[in-house]
C-alpha cells in the first residue's frame, strides 16, 4: 500500500515526465512509427504484435495520467480546508 507522500511524489514524478519535451516526442515517434509498420505488416502474427505494442503505449501512458491524478486527489486530500472568503 502507498503512503499519500508516496502518491504525491508519483504524481510529480509522472507530470514532469509526461511534460517533458524529449519524452512527447520520442513518445509520438514511437507510436507513429508503430502504426506504420502495424498498417504495412505482411503477416497477421506481425500486424497483431504491433497492434499489441501500439495498445501497450497507450496503456503506459493511461498509467502514467492515472498517477498523476492520483497524485492530485492524494495532495487536495492533505492540505488543510479553505476557508470561505
Amino acid at each position: 500500500m502507498t503512503t499519500t507522500e508516496e502518491q504525491i511524489r508519483r504524481g510529480k514524478d509522472a507530470e514532469a515526465l509526461v511534460a517533458d519535451e524529449r519524452f512527447q516526442r520520442v513518445f509520438r515517434e514511437t507510436e507513429e512509427m508503430l502504426v506504420q509498420e502495424w498498417k504495412a505488416g505482411d503477416t497477421k502474427e506481425k500486424r497483431e504484435n504491433l497492434h499489441a505494442e501500439v495498445r501497450a503505449l497507450g496503456r503506459f501512458l493511461r498509467r502514467l495520467k492515472a498517477d498523476i491524478t492520483n497524485g492530485k486527489i492524494a495532495n487536495e486530500a492533505v492540505r488543510p480546508e479553505r476557508l470561505p472568503l
